[in-house]
């Protein structure tokens, strides 16, 4: 059982790791070029088929930030995001580590959060933890 000060941290991690790669994705989507600046940017790193793993991203960073918001779905969504900050890491970012080109801490911790997520759920502020009470009853 969580103390009420655990449950109110890993509330305040999930909505606000959750709340940046909703923003992340949805910035895919509306600034600049769109997607296609995305992919084009994915083409410049080697990333395969550059359209689809733009959309990809996007749309995982946006519903899976939106997921873990509200804590629905948390450790099936941690799991993509997480996904997506690793191939990050490895292809935007592989050489900026901590003050050199920054980049990879941002990557890194977000990473870092979704797998922790994933390993410790929700907490019971979450769409989650009430499902999980009603179905007991």
């Amino acid at each position: 059982m969580l103390t009420n000060g655990q449950s109110w941290a890993m509330f305040l991690v999930r909505v606000c790791v959750g709340g940046v790669f909703a923003a992340h994705g949805l910035a895919k989507f509306i600034s600049g070029e769109g997607i296609a600046g995305v992919a084009n940017a994915f083409e410049n790193l080697n990333i395969p088929v550059p359209y689809a793993s733009a959309l990809a991203a996007a749309l995982t960073e946006l519903i899976g930030g939106l997921l873990l918001v509200v804590g629905a779905f948390t450790r099936l969504a941690a799991i993509p995001l997480a996904f997506t900050m690793a191939v990050a890491g490895a292809t935007a970012h592989p050489n900026a580590f901590f003050l050199k080109d920054g980049g990879m801490e941002y990557v890194l911790v977000l990473g870092v959060c979704s797998v922790a997520l994933f390993l410790g759920g929700p907490g019971p502020f979450a769409i989650d933890h009430a499902l999980k009470r009603r179905k007991k009853k």
